[in-house]
């Protein structure tokens, strides 16, 4: 057993009570900062998470949670589409407030007395994130870094002229924590950062996070009398870099293939021209009242309404270096079929959990989808998944892997 006295905290790998903060000033992943939060604290740690609530995703009861910024702040640049791509360090209006609410982020880990924090950020501000990062750093407190992707505009930047921005930035944590070898290596080639400086991790399900919520009921209904025999394929994403264009060319193929197949798409698209164009294509392709859009965000319990009557996931993405996504569907028992793009065939085991297919061929995605959606192969699969997911997406390692990184990082 290893102690360590932290002030008032006492940090031990058995018997375990720890203190976690978690800073997390521009939160584009809730699920994600939910799950792995959760987690933490069913490992008898008290979780403190300094971030911004959304709407639809509720917070787990057992993480003490306190809000960074006031919501016009953190949330501005949060899937805005005009918004994503302006200069956002030029605005003193957002970039003044924001470093107040960092100040008052270090106060919070000063008072705790904790000596390293756990960080994560979609990078709105890296300047700002740097310094505040170096405040903590003068004081003794080490950063964890989880990293998502490099930086917000990173497989856009076909040239990578914003790196450069974002060097100050790595350099300035103490740890960088990642769930794929691509996203190391992505790191390691753009930043030259040292290979010790990276901690593995695996990415966690979402299971104990959904259990504690229950399906809407009519919803549910609704969407199974809808669903009835037939397999039906999902896609659930954001709606940026993500593939839906390839989906809905691979949807004239697997009509074909697959003729009774429906069709669910859960995306968070702003863009009605787009939404109306994606519909459009889908009816062409087929599916008419054969297909289900929810373009709106979702709760909790609306996406489990869905997926207990989904075969198969579709995870068609141009480039990623991982996928919330899937370990969700692993989780829930639904085996998906993914591209190989990044880091997505670290996560996928082809022909147990799901199959693989190159970027940029809808008809072999398409053949991909049907094979692991045909009603006999689609029990096999779903029969890998749920022997193989938690020993893939384990949240109880995930939490291990960061509590005994918490312990052994120093300045």
């Amino acid at each position: 057993m290893n102690l360590f006295d932290n002030g008032k905290a006492i940090y031990m790998l058995e018997g375990v009570f720890m203190k976690v903060l978690w800073i997390d000033p521009v939160n584009s992943d809730p699920q994600f900062l939910n799950a792995l939060s959760l987690a933490l604290a069913s490992e008898n740690n008290d979780v403190t998470v300094c971030s911004n609530r959304r709407k639809h995703y509720d917070v787990p009861e057992e993480i003490s949670w306190t809000t960074f910024s006031v919501r016009e702040v953190s949330q501005t640049f949060d899937g805005k589409p005009f918004f994503q791509e302006i200069k956002t360090y030029a605005s003193s209006i957002f970039a003044f407030p924001y470093f107040y609410f960092w100040i008052r982020a270090i106060r919070l880990a000063r008072k705790m007395k904790v000596k390293n924090i756990i960080f994560s950020s979609s990078l709105v501000f890296p300047y700002i994130d740097s310094l505040g990062l170096s405040i903590l750093k003068s004081a003794g407190i080490a950063s964890l870094l989880i990293s998502h992707k490099p930086y917000p505009n990173f497989f856009r930047d076909t040239h990578k002229k914003n790196a450069s921005k974002y060097i100050f930035f790595y350099s300035s944590v103490t740890k960088i924590m990642v769930m794929t070898n691509y996203s190391k290596a992505l790191l390691k080639k753009e930043f030259n950062i040292d290979d010790k400086r990276f901690i593995s991790f695996p990415h966690p399900h979402f299971n104990n996070l959904l259990s504690k919520n229950l399906p809407l009921t009519g919803l549910k209904n609704s969407f199974s009398d809808w669903a009835g025999d037939s397999p039906v394929i999902a896609f659930i994403s954001t709606p940026y870099e993500r593939g839906l264009e390839l989906f809905t060319e691979s949807l004239f193929y697997l009509k074909n293939i697959l003729p009774n197949a429906k069709l669910l798409i859960i995306s968070t698209l702003y863009d009605i021209a787009r939404q109306k164009n994606i519909e459009y294509s889908s009816e062409k392709a087929g599916f008419g009242n054969s297909a289900w859009f929810h373009w709106n965000p979702y709760s909790y319990s609306e996406l489990l309404a869905y997926l207990h009557a989904v075969s198969v996931i579709a995870v068609p993405y141009p480039h990623s270096t991982q996928s919330g996504v899937i370990p969700m569907a692993n989780g829930l028992g639904i085996p998906v079929v993914s591209t190989t793009a990044g880091g997505l065939p670290e996560m996928v085991i082809a022909g147990k959990t799901g199959e693989l297919v190159p970027y940029g061929d809808p008809e072999a995605f398409a053949c991909a989808v049907a094979k692991v959606a045909s009603p006999d192969a689609n029990k096999i699969y779903k029969k890998n998944v749920s022997e193989l997911f938690e020993s893939l997406f384990s949240p109880k390692k995930a939490a291990k892997v960061i509590c005994e990184s918490l312990i052994s990082t120093k300045i």
